[in-house]
């Protein structure tokens, strides 16, 4: 997984404090180095990874963004878990383009 040192430190800290340092591995590498055979392997996004509050604040976006953004997250985070919220990937091309239709059945992919 893709984290910084502090994200690392903080995920393995909580691991420690649940008493779970037998069950779960953390690495900080990114995934897709990753080698060998595992029962399980979970990518977890911290809110901080999707842009650190000081630097969003350094570009000048107010308090209220952050309180916004930060809610959306929460929400999307919240919604996910629930399964009340999904994702649709779509590839919109002009009529007659050159460009190959492909079609993906959901069921399938």
């Amino acid at each position: 997984m893709k984290l910084s040192r502090e994200q690392f430190e903080l995920a393995r800290d909580r691991v420690a404090r649940l008493g779970l340092e037998s069950q779960i591995t953390l690495l900080l590498e990114d995934y897709r180095d990753l080698r060998g055979a595992y029962d399980g392997l979970v990518s977890i996004e911290m809110r901080e990874a999707v842009g650190h509050q000081s630097e969003v604040r350094a570009l000048g976006y107010p308090e209220s963004f952050l309180r916004m953004w930060e809610y959306y997250l929460c929400y999307c985070a919240g919604g996910f878990e629930e399964r009340q919220l999904g994702d649709v990937q779509m590839l919109l091309i002009k009529p007659r383009s050159r460009a190959p239709i492909v079609t993906v059945n959901a069921a399938t992919a």
